[in-house]
């Protein structure tokens, strides 16, 4: 029974986790106003500092664009398969196999969102000049520092 409850936990914790992971793109980004997603203060500012020019401004604003509904997709996806896990989970005689199988697929999930985050910095990396570049990451280990220690994003 202890061994139960203790893979339970480990299951439940690991939920957790891929929640805050799906959710920390999207806080980090953009926040929720009036029913719609916005980019943070925070974001704008630094795009700001960077000096796009309007011709950066437009193919950045297109690319996450296309980016914010791919995301908002997978994030659907995973949020469904997080309410099958936890039907899964609060069944009398749970089972492992199907839990992992749903594990799995929110993993998989995961991988996918990160890789189109990815994709999509690189690809907007393009339109910066070096200068820019340089001063974007910059800002990007700043703000990751900063999360790690509980302040400002």
């Amino acid at each position: 029974m202890k061994n139960y409850l203790k893979r339970i936990g480990i299951i439940i914790s690991i939920i957790l986790n891929i929640t805050f992971v799906s959710g920390y793109y999207y806080k980090t980004f953009w926040e929720k106003k009036e029913g719609s997603w916005v980019v943070r203060p925070q974001v704008k500012r630094i795009l700001r500092q960077l000096r796009l020019s309007d011709e950066q401004k437009g193919k950045i604003r297109n690319s996450t664009d296309s980016l914010r509904k791919e995301v908002s997709k997978i994030r659907d996806q995973i949020e469904a398969r997080r309410m099958e896990m936890i039907e899964l989970l609060s069944s009398p005689h749970p089972d492992r196999e199907a839990i992992e199988l749903k594990r799995q697929a929110i993993v998989s999930l995961q991988q996918e969102l990160q890789k189109l985050v990815l994709d999509n910095l690189l690809e907007n990396k393009k339109v910066l000049t070096p200068e820019q570049q340089r001063k974007l990451f910059s800002y990007l280990k700043i703000g990751i520092k900063r999360s790690f220690e509980g302040g400002e994003r």
